[in-house]
């Protein structure tokens, strides 16, 4: 059962958002409830919302089969999000990857830093509803208590990474979670792959980890799109003097991991506690803060982990690091083979195909991604269309310079994997929508407008 909410609406004149409020007092929204009584009151929260706008008072339910619960269901997923528009429509990105493989156990989105009712209500738009879709609202965390201090402690912009662990903190102390497998991942990660490690209490020799006792201790699994040896976090400071077992961690990895929600529990605590430490030593415009304050948290508690390379992001990531090797190019063949072999396509890097990424986009003869140049409310505007795809010719194979054409191949999957987690919500929410592929992305820097996006058929910007 959650705490009380602090939050209040009692300014708000509207029956319909007074009522919501209500149903919003419980802390984590639907964690006041269970079963079948939370999808009735992630319903009657939407719908209220619909009727109060003048909007279609109707909303399509995703059939996800809850069923009894197995070994396979023992598995809960959090998402670390704020409360923007650009973080929901990824958001929705990511649930529906998971909602298309029918992935077994919970999922729930942390959404940290909504100031309004209707922000909240936004957040919970989506098209992927289910008893085992969750959501829970945190403060926003970000360091600095004015705008210009945030600004300041962030190098030029608010540094919104401390959500992650403070938002994880109060997560795991407000919910009981029956599940004994968390997994925590980024808003821009897509799931290509059932987590599936946990059904098995026998574990293959590779997975297992050994203390020199030979006694195992927790699996934690890390898909690590970044590795630093222990060298580079300076011991000896006030901030860290009393992390222990040092010396046994040997290599460090991103919080984009798996493991026992007892050890989660463990962990937390130092992970808040070394975060403020971490930022002084390792300031912006560097974003590693809260990871390595992650990594001394468990070395803090010697808590080893067991890396298993199993996500894609970066196309100049070395083979130790992301499994390239093991992509696969099936959808060349058939566009529903969009089988990887991986379990998580990150797209946290931009992406281009051209002589270079600033000058290539659609009308250079080339191309190029990035999640910030999406439209950050391409999802709950129905007036914007898709992202234009990204063409299997054999110029694109030609304009693309890296290796094994890695460039081309996340392109490919990250464009039509929003574009069909988008078409899933606008034709759910949207009257008379039909699909358009005509949102082009660029870089700024040389574009004449200085432009982020384009509509294919006008060039203007949207709005």
């Amino acid at each position: 059962m959650g705490k009380k909410d602090d939050d209040s609406y009692t300014k708000e004149d509207d029956n319909g958002k007074r009522e919501v409020n209500r149903l919003l007092r419980n802390r984590g929204t639907l964690y006041c409830c269970g079963g079948v009584l939370c999808l009735t009151i992630a319903a009657l929260l939407i719908v209220l919302y619909m009727i109060n706008q003048g909007n279609r008072s109707t909303i399509t339910t995703v059939a996800l089969s809850s069923g009894a619960f197995f070994e396979r269901d023992d598995v809960h997923i959090v998402i670390s999000s704020g409360c923007s528009e650009q973080q929901n429509w990824q958001s929705e990105v990511l649930l529906y990857s998971w909602a298309r493989l029918q992935h077994p156990g919970q999922i729930t989105r942390i959404v940290s830093g909504c100031r309004s009712l209707s922000e909240k209500l936004s957040s919970m738009n989506t098209a992927i509803v289910s008893e085992r879709v969750h959501y829970y609202f945190s403060p926003d965390y970000t360091p600095g208590k004015s705008e210009e201090e945030r600004n300041s402690k962030g190098g030029g912009h608010p540094f919104h990474y401390f959500n992650k662990p403070f938002g994880m903190r109060k997560f795991l102390d407000d919910v009981d979670i029956p599940e004994s497998y968390l997994v925590l991942l980024d808003p821009d990660m897509i799931i290509t792959k059932v987590f599936d490690f946990h059904f098995n209490k026998s574990l293959p020799e590779h997975l297992q980890v050994f203390l020199k006792k030979k006694k195992k201790i927790a699996i934690i699994i890390v898909f690590a799109c970044l590795f630093e040896k222990k060298k580079k976090v300076e011991r000896g400071t006030s901030h860290i003097a009393n992390v222990r077992n040092w010396d046994e961690m040997d290599t460090l990895g991103t919080l984009h991991s798996r493991q026992l929600q007892k050890d989660w529990r463990r962990i937390v605590p130092q992970w808040v506690e070394y975060s403020p430490g971490s930022l002084e030593k390792d300031p912006p415009p560097s974003i590693l803060a809260e990871m390595y304050s992650y990594a001394m948290a468990c070395a803090h508690h010697g808590l080893k982990h067991q890396t298993i390379v199993s996500m894609v992001s970066d196309p100049g990531a070395d083979q130790e690091t992301e499994p390239w090797s093991q992509v696969q190019w099936g959808f060349l063949k058939s566009p529903l083979d969009l089988a990887t072999g991986i379990h998580i396509v990150h797209y946290c890097q931009g992406y281009w195909l051209g002589i270079d990424r600033p000058s290539g986009h659609f009308k250079t003869a080339g191309f190029n991604f990035h999640k910030g140049h999406v439209p950050s409310d391409i999802l709950h505007n129905c007036d914007i269309p898709l992202l234009v795809e990204v063409p299997l010719n054999q110029l694109a194979f030609q304009r693309d310079h890296t290796p094994d054409k890695r460039n081309l191949w996340m392109l490919y999957q990250v464009i039509n994997r929003i574009n069909s987690a988008l078409m899933n919500y606008k034709h759910l929410k949207c009257k008379n929508w039909k699909p358009e592929f005509k949102t082009v992305l660029l870089q700024p820097e040389r574009d004449p407008l200085a432009r982020m996006h384009y509509l294919l058929d006008t060039d203007t910007i949207y709005g």
